[in-house]
């Protein structure tokens, strides 16, 4: 597991990590040559990746190109592994957009959607302003 030519030269490889130096987008994703970084790495360490799959962290760093923290899976394999680590877009968020506290009790999970989360408050409320306006 070798990798070669001006790509060494972007990684500062540690005894974990091998972080990328080179730019990074707006993910955190290293790009070589118009590609993801980690996908090359994957790539040149242990062969071409299946159309449409995808090249996941173990570690949770975006910018490591180690080899031995990649691992490929489908989209809903990543998707899972991202909600397992809190990375999934709103999951960090504690109240929804009126203020509300998501708690057990004032939090309604979608059905085979664990992170579509919605405030019981703000349906409730909805629900109510809705009924006076069909009643009025």
């Amino acid at each position: 597991m070798h990798i070669t030519d001006t790509f060494d030269s972007y990684v500062s490889k540690t005894d974990g990590c091998w972080v990328w130096t080179a730019y990074l987008d707006e993910y955190g994703y290293g790009r070589y040559r118009s590609r993801r970084a980690h996908r090359e790495a994957y790539r040149r360490a242990k062969g071409n990746i299946p159309a449409g799959m995808f090249v996941c962290h173990s570690c949770d760093n975006p910018a490591c190109v180690n080899p031995d923290h990649l691992w490929v899976g489908s989209n809903k394999d990543n998707q899972h592994d991202a909600s397992l680590k809190k990375r999934q877009r709103e999951q960090s968020k504690s109240h929804c957009k009126a203020g509300h506290e998501f708690t057990p009790e004032n939090t309604y999970l979608r059905s085979g959607h664990p992170n579509a989360r919605t405030c019981r408050t703000c349906n409730r409320l909805a629900a109510e302003k809705y009924r006076q306006r069909r009643s009025a």
